[in-house]
């Protein structure tokens, strides 16, 4: 026989005599224990689950290390803490082409509002205490007083020294004219 025949043989009879005479299991069924929030059992399980008959001495962490710990669902391991969005999905699809522009928002269309005065102040007049104002538009000359209604459109609400009020019927908006300085 070689040398490597009998270191051969040395090794199965060793390996054998462990099987037969090794270290002999306990009676004893390991409990799962409780997680903390980090995913770690907490400290107090760990004590109240350690063996307190033994002769060996124990630290935490090889009572950790002997210990089964509770399965976790599968989506609390593959998720966890992240909040990454891509991240958690590893393998996702990826495009080279950039994202679609985000859709326009328009805004409102604006209230409706009255046209700019057609009327444009020719002059004023005082006869029998009433005020006459003369509006001139385009090749006609019309002549209001207080409260007298112009093409159905305006009607004129106040005369003062220095202004021309008049409510645009449709939209019920009300403008002003400068009919210029006090007589």
């Amino acid at each position: 026989m070689k040398s490597r025949h009998i270191l051969m043989a040395a090794g199965l009879i060793a390996s054998a005599g462990l099987v037969l005479f090794g270290d002999a299991p306990t009676a004893e069924v390991a409990k799962p224990l409780a997680r903390s929030e980090q995913g770690r059992p907490s400290a107090a399980s760990v004590r109240s689950a350690a063996p307190s008959g033994t002769a060996r001495s124990t630290s935490r962490s090889a009572a950790e290390a002997s210990q089964i710990l509770p399965l976790l669902p599968r989506q609390d391991l593959i998720a966890g803490e992240r909040t990454g969005g891509d991240t958690e999905r590893l393998f996702a699809a990826k495009t080279w082409q950039p994202p679609p522009a985000p859709p326009k928002v328009e805004a409102p269309p604006p209230p409706p509002s009255a046209p700019p005065l057609p009327y444009t102040y020719v002059g004023k007049q005082l006869a029998n205490g009433v005020l006459e104002i003369y509006l001139a538009r385009g090749d006609r000359v019309f002549t209001v007083r207080n409260q007298s209604v112009i093409e159905g459109l305006y009607r004129v609400e106040s005369i003062e020294a220095q202004t021309l009020s008049l409510l645009y019927l449709p939209l019920n908006q009300k403008q002003t004219l400068s009919i210029g300085v006090q007589n």
